[in-house]
């Protein structure tokens, strides 16, 4: 096996090949090491998405506890995500790489639901519907909530609450006139 396997574009890495136990390790140093792996790989390895362009980099890194796929039991990992930060959830998108990760080893059957938790210890469960020609087809369920809501108003007043096209030198600026005043 590659010291490597990617799906889409989250990296799934095996805590035995970080030398590092799962459950004993902190998680800050867990969060350094999967830092560091996907400081590496940006650097060292291009990514191309089969069929989204627009997904050709690598997003996430994932480190599992490594159990492997088990009925009634709940598998753990701890997923990074954009510059480093950690993600509260095992993720949706890294449950179901996971998954096809699985089913490629041949550890998992058409049917199978496994449940997987991040940091928060809230699990999501995901289901193996089928194959396809892609890969395979993966159901993710779990509960979601709203952390914030923001809302932009626009003053009507505002001469530039629509927007402005920047100038290409200020000199542009020097001779526009004024014609209010504060």
């Amino acid at each position: 096996m590659k010291p490597y396997e990617s799906h889409k574009t989250h990296l799934v890495k095996y805590e035995c090949r970080l030398n590092l136990d799962f459950y004993a390790t902190d998680v800050t140093r867990l969060a350094d090491a999967a830092r560091k792996i996907i400081k590496h790989l940006r650097k060292t390895r291009p990514i191309a998405h089969p069929m989204a362009k627009d997904l050709s980099f690598l997003y996430g890194t994932i480190l599992t506890d490594d159990i492997g796929p088990q009925d009634n039991a709940i598998s753990h990992n701890l997923c990074l995500f954009g510059a480093g930060q950690i993600d509260r959830s095992p993720t949706g998108s890294g449950v179901s790489a996971r998954m096809a990760l699985y089913h490629h080893k041949g550890l998992l059957r058409e049917g199978q639901t496994l449940a997987f938790a991040g940091p928060s210890g809230i699990p999501f469960y995901a289901r193996l519907c089928r194959e396809t020609p892609q890969g395979v087809s993966v159901t993710v369920s779990g509960s979601g909530h709203y952390l914030s809501r923001s809302e932009i108003r626009f003053d009507t007043r505002d001469p530039l609450g629509q927007g402005f096209t920047l100038p290409q030198q200020f000199a542009a600026l020097k001779h526009v006139d004024q014609t209010e005043t504060p």
